[in-house]
């Protein structure tokens, strides 16, 4: 494993396999459900991003923002035995189960979570159901799929984010739990594959002037979200700085001579990126 590979294991990493035929059987159910799904966290995301609670301190699947609590089963998980077994064979002091669901040609945008959560070490663990190898994971300057089969862990205060360029549809069983002595023994497993990770190219001076460039052009011709979009979704394309995106968009909207929306951008970044929460 290359030096790369190493430094991404405290952000991401595999955990070990899990039964196959529950997986695909935890798959049949998860995709008889059409109904219910919240497009919650409208501003991390371009649109057809859609999670769905199973397991939450309210009950409610409905309820899709995430809080310090212990979950309870929502009534979803109640129809759902499948579902029910795979995390019931999973030891986890869980606080909340969301099943998550990117659309072709939507993008969950740079940012870091868990920053309004206590201070008790909280853990994010993925259970990849249906995937394509455009649905990818950009964190720390690469891409990767995560593969079904696996239970994977990402460290959500490191800034990521997911796109799914040309579908079909990504679905994800997103578990976020509290630390306990049967979890860091499964934490104690994590790796990653030599073929998991794939790196990003850097975004060379000329480059970020050239994508800037088009942006503004983009602007000037009546397509602001395009134009926003086309800035953000360098984060997918490039190893970046943090928070570039951002900083661009602010940088297109003040040449532009629009204060307002430079400092909405500025206030939408901070909020994005936990900007000042330790």
């Amino acid at each position: 494993m290359s030096s790369n590979h190493a430094a991404l294991l405290n952000q991401i990493s595999r955990l070990g396999p899990l039964d196959r035929d529950l997986l695909v059987a935890v798959a049949d159910e998860v995709r008889g459900i059409r109904t219910g799904w919240a497009a919650n966290y409208g501003d991390y995301q371009s649109g057809g991003w859609y999670t769905l609670s199973l397991i939450n301190p309210s009950g409610q699947s409905e309820d899709v923002t995430i809080h310090d609590g212990h979950g309870v089963p929502t009534e979803i998980l109640e129809g759902m035995p499948n579902t029910r077994a795979l995390l019931a064979s999973l030891p986890l002091d869980i606080m909340w189960v969301r099943l998550a669901r990117l659309e072709a040609g939507a993008y969950l945008w740079e940012h870091r979570d868990y920053g309004e959560l206590s201070e008790v070490d909280h853990f994010r663990l993925h259970v990849p159901l249906v995937t394509n190898p455009s649905a990818v994971l950009a964190i720390d300057g690469h891409t990767i799929n995560m593969q079904v089969g696996d239970l994977w862990r990402l460290a959500p205060v490191f800034r990521h984010g997911v796109c799914n360029v040309t579908g079909p549809e990504r679905i994800h069983i997103v578990i976020d739990c509290y630390e306990t002595e049967e979890l860091s023994k499964i934490l104690a497993a994590g790796h990653l594959l030599p073929d998991d990770v794939k790196p990003l190219p850097p975004l060379e001076p000329m480059a970020l002037k050239r994508e800037l460039a088009i942006a503004s052009e983009l602007l000037a011709g009546g397509f602001a979200e395009q134009a926003e979009e086309h800035l953000l979704k360098l984060f997918f394309r490039f190893d970046t700085d943090d928070a570039q995106g951002y900083h661009l968009i602010t940088q297109m909207y003040a040449q532009a001579g629009d204060a307002k929306k430079a400092d909405e951008w500025r206030e939408r970044r901070a909020v994005l990126m936990g900007e000042g929460v330790e």
